[in-house]
């Protein structure tokens, strides 16, 4: 819970200044906090769908697209995405790519032939 929920909770009791005095916080802040609700309700629904394609684009390339590559797929499809918000998104989601090493595509005796030799 965030300050302006807690004062959004409790406001009826104890008053909006009383609250925000306590908690440090402007009162513009809270009312504006307040009055922009809808539209943080708006954005967090678009990054749900957006964090569905991202999900689905990383679990095409089985976890090894990372953010650049996630996002030149999302704009080859039509979505415009910001460069903030794809950063965001992804690390909201928890979504990372593997990383994939050397070693284990080589084949180990032909790594190791050379190794060494006189």
């Amino acid at each position: 819970m965030n300050r302006f929920q807690f004062v959004a909770d409790h406001h009826r009791r104890y008053g909006v200044k009383r609250l925000c005095t306590i908690l440090g916080i402007a009162r513009s802040s809270f009312y504006y906090w307040r009055r922009t609700a809808a539209d943080r309700a708006v954005r967090q629904a678009a990054d749900l769908r957006l964090a569905a394609r991202i999900r689905a684009v990383h679990r095409e390339s089985d976890g090894a697209y990372g953010v650049p590559r996630i996002t030149a797929e999302l704009r080859e499809a039509g979505e415009r995405v910001n460069h903030n918000r794809r950063h965001r998104v992804p690390l909201e989601q928890q979504l990372h790519r593997h990383q994939v090493s050397m070693l284990i595509l080589c084949e180990p005796l032909q790594f190791l032939a050379g190794w060494g030799a006189p």
